[in-house]
């Protein structure tokens, strides 16, 4: 059995599956130890689709952590969706005098506290504070000013927000477990730094990750993520096109996507045929292949179009970012990779490519990549974080477990002052 305190659970919660990945913590690396996935079953009834999402939490995480002591492991749920945004600041970081004075830790952890009160929507609240760079005297692109002087200091940061609402929602799905986030990462960025080579960070990277529900961007450049965005739409829109436009089950329609599917009509020969059972029917009927991928490519189309126009904003168009890797079950459709070079003209890969090496051995598919991030990059102390018992956080104000865990700690503290 497993009884190491250093037990990290990630969790990520898609819109079709759930990977449960446990790792140990051992000097700051994760080592993967187990792997549980479960499919999301599709219901339109809401009740019992979430029904059908707290089973799949179950099991996953009943799967992963068997032979675990769950009362030493700390959990991390991985963020994901349309509801995540940024955007990037440039702050003033007040000196304590008016002398040219050295820069130290204490400088930046301001830089970051400061950030953490900029004014936000009331359905939103900060994920991650990520320093970018720093300007000492006018002198701007500075990475690490530590130990170095100047009489004025301003921090460039990336902010990455979340929707109260559904970060509420998705803890409320996590009731079923028994377990509290102890942290939050928002996926992307996770994948964005397991799963990019340091030189696709440095010179300019865009990884694009076509889950089921949506599609997530992180953009990163010069070590950095600087965008982070999302778009509502995915693989189970695809499979929804499919669904309406055949008059054929959910269900079926995703096997019909998997196994015929493709995103290039021009390349299927014509006498291809598909066959469906539309509900309307007693009887199978027969549709062709290329009727198939010209319903699948317009619906592509349109989402690598919205991924360019998202992509042209003042943070990224003005950086001549030429590389896009895809991941995500949405991307494995025959012909997007095509499709998005073409589209998009610039150089793409899939993640498969150098999936391995980048998980440093790990053998595991791109379902699990997200999870499998988010367990490595939690022991990144220099990232600040979302966290179960910061008291800052008001979207717990109505946890009773909280309210007297932190009344405890006030107590507590008060005490050690006398």
């Amino acid at each position: 059995m497993t009884t190491k305190k250093n037990i990290i659970i990630s969790l990520d919660v898609g819109t079709s599956k759930v990977c449960c990945v446990v790792g140990e913590n051992n000097k700051k690396v994760v080592e993967i130890k187990n792997v549980s996935t479960k499919k999301i079953n599709f219901n339109s009834n809401i009740e019992e689709h979430d029904f059908e999402i707290k089973k799949a939490i179950s099991e996953s995480y009943r799967e992963a952590t068997l032979g675990v002591d769950l009362n030493h492991c700390h959990l991390v749920v991985s963020l994901s969706g349309s509801h995540i945004i940024s955007k990037n600041i440039i702050l003033n970081v007040p000196k304590s005098n008016n002398e040219r004075s050295l820069i130290t830790q204490i400088d930046i952890d301001k830089s970051i506290e400061i950030a953490q009160k900029i004014s936000l929507d009331d359905d939103q609240k900060i994920i991650h504070v990520i320093p970018r760079t720093y300007t000492l005297d006018g002198i701007e692109g500075i990475r690490n000013p530590l130990g170095m002087h100047t009489y004025d200091l301003k921090a460039y940061s990336h902010v990455i927000l979340g929707s109260i609402t559904e970060i509420t929602k998705l803890n409320k799905y996590l009731d079923v477990i028994g377990m509290k986030p102890n942290k939050y990462i928002v996926g992307s960025l996770a994948s964005g730094r397991s799963l990019l080579s340091s030189n696709e960070r440095e010179s300019g990277g865009i990884l694009i990750d076509i889950g089921g529900g949506t599609t997530d961007i992180a953009v990163f450049h010069k070590g950095t993520i600087i965008h982070t965005d999302s778009i509502h739409i995915g693989g189970n829109t695809f499979t929804n096109d499919i669904s309406v436009a055949f008059d054929i089950d959910f269900n079926e329609a995703e096997k019909v996507k998997i196994s015929d599917g493709s995103v290039t009509p021009e390349r299927i020969n014509n006498t291809k045929k598909i066959k469906i059972f539309p509900r309307a029917y007693d009887e199978e009927l027969e549709i062709t292949g290329r009727e198939l991928a010209q319903l699948l490519k317009d619906r592509a189309s349109e989402l690598i179009r919205m991924i360019g126009y998202r992509l042209d904003n003042e943070n990224v168009s003005n950086l001549d970012i030429n590389q896009i890797i895809l991941t995500g079950g949405g991307s494995k459709l025959d012909g997007f990779f095509q499709l998005t070079r073409f589209l998009l003209q610039k150089r793409v890969r899939n993640i498969d490519e150098s999936f391995e090496n980048n998980l440093e051995g790990e053998e595991l598919d791109q379902s699990t990549s997200c999870a499998v991030s988010v367990a490595k990059l939690s022991v990144d102390e220099n990232l600040t974080n979302l966290e179960f018992n910061n008291k800052k956080i008001d979207i717990f104000n109505n946890n009773l477990y909280v309210k007297n865990f932190i009344s405890l700690k006030n107590l507590f503290l008060k005490l050690l002052k006398k």
